[in-house]
């Protein structure tokens, strides 16, 4: 009798993938949760890498960071909102 292995695509010490701005510079939600803050206001201009959105899913923190500079031009939720996978939570005018 053959003896199969498992295996998984994440590991227990994986952290999980990082949303981006897209090229219409949208932030969008991966997963299903709740969102614990919002760091930013309309208007606010924002730096690669910086974090715009704390969401939890899955009883992790998962800080939402922009990759490209530019300006917020909406803020679709607040803190306390629960979302659902791919929803739109901030839109930036990303400069080129």
């Amino acid at each position: 009798m053959a003896v199969g292995t498992l295996s998984s695509t994440t590991s227990p010490t994986s952290q999980p993938p990082q949303p981006v701005v897209r090229a219409a510079g949208q932030i969008k939600a991966l997963m299903d949760g709740a969102i614990l803050e919002v760091l930013v206001r309309e208007g606010d201009t924002v730096e690669q890498g910086q974090t715009l959105v704390i969401l939890e899913a899955m009883k992790m923190e998962v800080q939402l960071k922009a990759d490209a500079a530019g300006t917020v031009e909406s803020i679709c939720v607040k803190a306390g909102d629960q979302v659902k996978t791919r929803q739109i939570l901030v839109a930036v005018d990303v400069v080129e």
